[in-house]
């Protein structure tokens, strides 16, 4: 091989490994998401095959809908629960911390650390 295909092809190489990790800097913050819908659709896929069945003239733009409708509330619905759980629980909290009463304070904490100590026992 001559030098000036040498020089050719590790310019290429030089020039594609900037060109690849340039695109990667681009889409790592996605690789998360992309991974997560990924197993998301690996695991609903089968209820969409389903839902087709049962459409009109096997209507895929309905099915995909209402597999999308059913996995947001599969996945909506249990997050807003714990989510108004913390918050109620937050608001306890906070109203037991207002009263002021020394009392009420210590009883919380000595509850809470005997809770915790169930789940870790060198609390």
């Amino acid at each position: 091989m001559n030098n000036n295909k040498i020089i050719e092809y590790t310019f290429f190489f030089a020039l594609f490994a900037a060109v690849s990790y340039l695109v990667w800097q681009i889409f790592a913050p996605f690789v998360s998401a992309l991974a997560l819908s990924a197993i998301i659709v690996t695991i609903c896929y089968p209820m969409f095959e389903r839902i087709i069945a049962y459409t009109p003239r096997h209507n895929r733009t309905l099915a995909a809908l209402l597999t999308t409708l059913a996995v947001l509330a599969i996945l909506i619905l249990p997050f807003i629960f714990i989510t108004s759980s913390l918050v109620r629980e937050a608001v306890s909290v906070y109203h037991l911390a207002e009263t002021g009463s020394q009392g009420n304070i210590e009883l919380f904490a000595n509850e809470f650390q005997s809770k915790v100590q169930l789940i870790i026992p060198d609390f």
